[in-house]
């Protein structure tokens, strides 16, 4: 719906220094955790054209209390980070949830006492794998049902967006609707911020 606004953001984001850069792209990426429509947000960071990375990992900190959100670094290679964005808060509660302290045993997450035990795991699962482990969807906020199905093979998906909706259509529309308005809103600021 807003992949136009997005585009030209990226494109606008290009007049910006490396520092300015990483800072808009973060706040507008993490956007929905922040205004708290969503649990959590992956970001991949690479050093290529820009430096993200070593920008990154040089002020992790500074950016961390920019978003006013906690990380953890899930995967790291010579070229890139994946960082995980999230909501302290929000995210120890979801984790006391039985529905999902039932579905996480099924992954090994039985012997986690705390949401940092819960999180090095992850990070664990990370580095065993090659790519995303199926739980991740618990980690982002997505449907527990859909993140269920994922792992389904024989499950059909009805709808594609920020997650595979297998499911309640109407809902994740309406989800990825908001997810999408919030990251609007965050482009806006920042126009804003760049004509002051």
């Amino acid at each position: 719906m807003y992949k136009k606004d997005f585009l030209n953001f990226y494109i606008f984001l290009e007049q910006y220094d490396d520092l300015n850069f990483l800072i808009a792209m973060l706040k507008f990426n993490t956007a929905p955790t922040r205004a708290k429509l969503k649990l959590g947000t992956m970001v991949n960071l690479t050093d290529s054209k820009r430096k993200l990375k070593m920008l990154w990992k040089a002020n992790r900190q500074y950016f961390s209390e920019i978003l006013n959100l906690d990380f953890v670094e899930l995967r790291e290679n010579e070229k890139s980070v994946l960082v995980y964005f999230y909501d302290k808060k929000r995210l120890k509660n979801k984790l006391k949830e039985d529905k999902i302290t039932k579905f996480l045993k099924d992954f090994e997450y039985s012997k986690c006492g705390n949401y940092k035990d819960y999180l090095e795991h992850l990070k664990n699962r990370f580095l065993e794998n090659d790519s995303c482990p199926n739980e991740i969807g618990i980690f982002l906020g997505y449907p527990l049902r859909d993140v269920y199905k994922f792992h389904c093979k024989n499950c059909k998906c009805k709808l594609t967006g920020y997650w595979k909706c297998y499911t309640n259509v109407d809902s994740s529309k309406r989800a990825f609707e908001r997810y999408d308005r919030e990251k609007l809103k965050t482009i806006e600021k920042i126009y804003l911020e760049n004509a002051i």
